[in-house]
C-alpha cells in the first residue's frame, strides 16, 4: 500500500470546494524527528490555495509597509544568487528563453563568439549604393529573419561601419530576394578583404 492518490485541501475557501484533487497537487512538507528521522508528506492545503494565501501576504505587506517589502526581496535574491551564482545564472538564461518563446521571437544559435579554426571570414566594403539598397529595405524584418541585434542592419545602411563579411551580405540578399547578386554591390575585380 503505498501513498493515496487523491487528497482533500483544507481550505474552506478553496475552488474545489471539498472535492478530492490529484496528490501532485499538493507540495510536500518536510519534518526532521528527534530521533533523527526525516519524514515527507503532502501540505494540508493545495498549491493554488498556498500560492493565492502568498500572494494576499505581499500584497498586504506591500500595502503597509513597501520599503520592508522591497529590503526582504531584495535580501532573498541576494542570498539566492550567493548560494550558487552559475545556477542563478542559469535560471536567468531558462527565464529569458522563455520569455522571449511567449514574445514570439525566434531562438538564437550563439556558438559564443567562436567559429571554427578553419573557417576564414571575409569581409568587403559597405559600398554606397548596397547602403542606399539597404535603406530602402525593411532593416527590421532583416534582423530578425538573420538573428541579428538590434540595430545591426541599421549600422550599415547609414555608413556607421564601414565593412561587413561576406557571409552577411549573401544571407541578406538571399532573404530580401529582390534579384540583387553579390556581383551587383562587389563585382569580382572589387577587394576583399580576409
Amino acid at each position: 500500500m503505498g501513498p493515496p492518490e487523491t487528497k482533500r485541501c483544507t481550505n474552506s475557501r478553496c475552488e474545489s470546494q471539498g472535492k478530492p484533487l490529484p496528490i501532485e497537487m499538493f507540495p510536500l512538507k518536510t519534518r526532521r524527528w528527534a530521533d533523527g528521522r526525516t519524514v515527507k508528506y503532502p501540505h494540508s492545503q493545495c498549491r493554488d490555495c498556498l500560492n493565492l494565501a502568498k500572494r494576499e501576504r505581499r500584497d498586504k505587506l506591500k500595502k503597509e509597509d513597501p520599503e520592508e517589502l522591497k529590503r526582504r526581496e531584495k535580501a532573498y535574491r541576494e542570498s539566492y544568487k550567493d548560494k550558487d551564482r552559475e545556477a542563478f545564472r542559469e535560471y536567468q538564461r531558462i527565464w529569458s528563453d522563455g520569455q522571449r518563446r511567449k514574445a514570439g521571437v525566434t531562438p538564437r544559435n550563439w556558438n559564443g563568439g567562436k567559429r571554427a579554426p578553419d573557417k576564414v571570414r571575409e569581409y568587403v566594403p559597405c559600398t554606397d549604393e548596397f547602403r542606399e539598397w539597404l535603406y530602402s529595405q525593411n532593416m527590421q524584418g532583416i534582423e530578425r529573419a538573420l538573428d541579428q541585434a538590434r540595430g545591426t542592419i541599421h549600422h550599415f545602411a547609414c555608413g556607421e561601419r564601414k565593412t561587413l563579411t561576406l557571409d552577411l551580405a549573401e544571407r541578406i540578399l538571399r532573404y530580401v530576394n529582390d534579384g540583387k547578386t553579390l556581383d551587383d554591390f562587389w563585382p569580382l575585380e572589387s577587394d576583399v578583404c580576409v
